[in-house]
């Protein structure tokens, strides 16, 4: 009677997860709108979204903005140097 039962609650679940499988609706991916239009494919999404990431990151060249980066490292590196007593 015990194996019964465990073959019936086995095959509940198994029932269950095919059921559940079988029942889900997938979420369609979206789509992505690029300069040639829309981007269906996972190709086409991926050079799409590389494309705006590289126009919207661009390193930083320009000397004054560099200079106050410098600036700023060497504000925090001597707050970080200095003694706690000494900041009171």
């Amino acid at each position: 009677m015990v194996r019964n039962a465990h073959i019936r609650r086995f095959r509940n679940q198994w029932q269950w997860r095919l059921t559940k499988r079988v029942m889900r609706v997938r979420t369609p991916s979206t789509t992505l709108v690029n300069p040639d239009g829309f981007a269906f494919s996972d190709s086409e999404k991926a050079e799409s979204l590389a494309g705006s990431l590289g126009t919207q990151f661009q390193s930083v060249t320009d000397h004054s903005v560099l200079t106050v980066i410098e600036m700023v490292d060497v504000a925090l590196k001597s707050y970080f140097l200095t003694p706690d007593s000494d900041l009171n």
